[in-house]
C-alpha cells in the first residue's frame, strides 16, 4: 500500500474546493477514493472523470466521505451513476464513514438503501 495519489483537483479561484485521491486497499483487491471538501456542480465532472479512470483490479471502490463537506444532487447523480456503472461490469462502489453532510444528505434523498453497509451512509 503506498501514498494516496492525487486524481481530481477542483478549485474556484485560487481556492481548492474539491480534491479525491485515490489509495490501493490495504489487502491489495480494490481502491479507496477518499473524497475531501464539496461534490457539488462544480467539482461533480471531476469526479465523474476519475471514476471512469479507476482501475479497482476487480475489487470494489470504497469512497471515504469523512471530509467531504458538501454534497448535492449532482454529486449524488455521480455517486450513484458510478455505482450503477461499477455493477455492470460486476464490481461495488460503497461510502464509508459518511460525514453528518453526507449521511444528512442520503436520508432525505431516500438514498440510504442504494449506499447499504455497516459503517457507510446507510447506517
Amino acid at each position: 500500500m503506498g501514498e494516496p495519489a492525487l486524481v481530481c483537483s477542483v478549485h474556484l479561484e485560487d481556492e481548492v474546493v474539491f480534491e479525491a485521491y485515490a489509495l490501493e486497499r490495504p489487502d491489495g483487491n480494490g481502491v479507496v477514493l477518499q473524497l475531501i471538501g464539496e461534490l457539488d456542480t462544480l467539482s461533480a465532472p471531476a469526479l465523474r472523470q476519475a471514476f471512469d479512470a479507476l482501475d479497482p483490479a476487480g475489487g470494489p471502490i470504497v469512497v471515504d466521505a469523512a471530509r467531504l463537506g458538501f454534497l448535492d444532487s449532482s454529486g449524488l447523480v455521480v455517486l450513484v451513476s458510478a455505482m450503477q456503472d461499477l455493477a455492470e461490469r460486476g464490481l461495488v462502489l460503497r461510502i464509508v464513514n459518511p460525514s453528518d453532510i453526507v449521511r444528512q444528505t442520503v436520508r432525505v434523498t431516500g438514498l440510504e438503501a442504494l449506499f447499504g453497509g455497516p459503517d457507510d451512509a446507510g447506517s
